[in-house]
């Protein structure tokens, strides 16, 4: 797991070179991605934030399609609440805390988790998880 890269190249650099020709390395197990179905304003972040925030995540979207990634959209209310039901705090330092704590408690062999990493396995488990309920009703 990388901290979001400072450049547009560096990102699509770091795609290039875990994915390049991904269909011919691994077959019917081609990486798939998951994206946070996000970019838009929230009440409370400042513009600033909010508009680095949605470049980012159209620079993801876009290094995945450059990339032949194939990605479906989630929004962070659906996977959190997948995962955490409603123990999850509505304060936004107080939620984010709470992932971190408990991707911590899922993830004992993970030596070291920072916390910009917790809402990304976060997604990653929310996806494994969705993809057991699919293999279980086919």
């Amino acid at each position: 797991m990388y901290a979001m890269p400072d450049t547009l190249v560096l990102l699509y650099g770091l795609f290039q070179d875990d994915f390049d020709n991904f269909d011919v390395r691994y077959g019917d197990n081609s990486p798939i991605a998951l994206l946070e179905n996000v970019g838009f304003h929230r009440p409370g972040n400042s513009a600033v934030a909010s508009c680095t925030f949605a470049r980012h995540c159209g620079a993801l979207e876009m290094a995945l399609v450059a990339s032949r990634i194939p990605y479906t959209k989630v929004t962070p209310g659906k996977w959190m609440k997948t995962l955490y039901g409603d123990a999850l705090p509505r304060e936004k330092t107080e939620r984010k805390e709470y992932i971190y704590q408990q991707t911590k408690l899922a993830h004992p062999e993970l030596p070291k988790l920072f916390k910009y990493q917790a809402d990304a396995l976060g997604m990653l488990d929310y996806m494994i998880r969705e993809e057991k309920k699919n293999e279980v009703q086919s």
